[in-house]
């Protein structure tokens, strides 16, 4: 994967479209999940925008993780805390699907499926 110990680059720069999409293909593959489908799941959930952010609710990033379920989920998996980088938040997302964990996006499921 492409995790730094404690961040990735992204952390601190605005990738384009093409270099997020090319990070959750690549994440997607690492952890044998539908690169398609992962791609369909975090257009549908921010337009692969790192800094997407509802403004209902806590949920934001790629995946548009709630505060709670990034942090829960990145101690569990030893993730960095880091919920702005879109690297941590496709390693995050890839580990929770691998793990039967789909149904965390079921909201959007009407664009991704």
């Amino acid at each position: 994967m492409f995790l730094a110990p404690n961040a990735s680059p992204w952390s601190n720069i605005s990738p384009t479209k093409a270099q997020i999409e090319e990070m959750v293909t690549s994440t997607a593959k690492e952890f044998n999940i539908d690169p398609e489908l992962f791609l369909r799941i975090a257009k549908c959930e921010s337009g692969l925008k790192k800094n997407a952010k509802n403004p209902r609710s806590t949920a934001s990033g790629i995946f548009q993780f709630l505060n709670s379920t990034f942090f829960t989920y990145a101690k569990a998996y030893e993730l960095p805390l880091i919920k702005d980088d879109p690297e941590i938040q496709a390693e995050l997302a890839a580990r929770m699907i691998a793990d039967g964990g789909l149904n965390h996006w079921s909201a959007s499921k009407n664009c991704w499926q």
